[in-house]
């Protein structure tokens, strides 16, 4: 079971939680069909069947991770508010990095300038 803060929950939900199924699948050499999404803005849970889709997620995303390398980093998400109930927000820094992002495209601007 996956435990979410809002009222409702996305496709990166399930995402997440059929990469947890398919741990435990890995541990305890089972198949693991089901997991569960809670929901704690409306008390409510939700029975998620993990599909041949979602395992396919949960590998390209994998491999997305794997080919990461310092000059090739994802962008940010579009939106903005997702990044404040954010974990990882003290690592990926967002803000931060967008701004010196910006001086780091007025100094090349400069520099062709002159």
């Amino acid at each position: 079971m996956e435990r979410k803060h809002g009222t409702s929950f996305f496709d990166n939900d399930e995402v997440q939680l059929a990469a947890y199924c398919m741990l435990l699948e890995d541990y305890i050499d089972e198949p693991v069909r089901m997991g569960y999404l809670y929901l704690f803005g409306t008390n409510e849970r939700y029975a998620i069947t993990i599909t041949d889709w979602h395992r396919e997620k949960v590998l390209q995303v994998v491999q997305a991770i794997r080919n990461m390398t310092l000059d090739n980093i994802p962008d940010f998400i579009d939106n903005p508010n997702k990044c404040e109930k954010c974990s990882t927000v003290q690592y990926c820094l967002p803000e931060e990095t967008k701004m010196l992002e910006k001086e780091d495209a007025k100094k090349v601007r400069r520099e062709r300038n002159e």
